[in-house]
């Protein structure tokens, strides 16, 4: 059995991606500037990603389960 899912029981919500090793932490007027960028439709769609990555991981959020909400 893989180790990473050893101990869950059926139903239990699985870890998506790889464990996070690192914390990512916004100050105020970063985050303000990060959700400027995010609300942006004249920025590049690759800027606007990576601002809306920056700031799910800032919440403490999986990247990958937030961007498969928004979809």
């Amino acid at each position: 059995m893989n180790e990473e899912l050893e101990g869950h029981l059926a139903g239990d919500a699985i870890p998506l991606g790889r464990p996070r090793t690192f914390e990512v932490s916004l100050a105020d007027e970063d985050r303000v500037q990060m959700a400027d960028i995010t609300a942006s439709r004249a920025l590049p769609t690759e800027f606007v990603r990576r601002a809306q990555a920056i700031v799910v991981s800032a919440a403490g959020l999986a990247i990958a389960r937030s961007v498969r909400a928004s979809t």
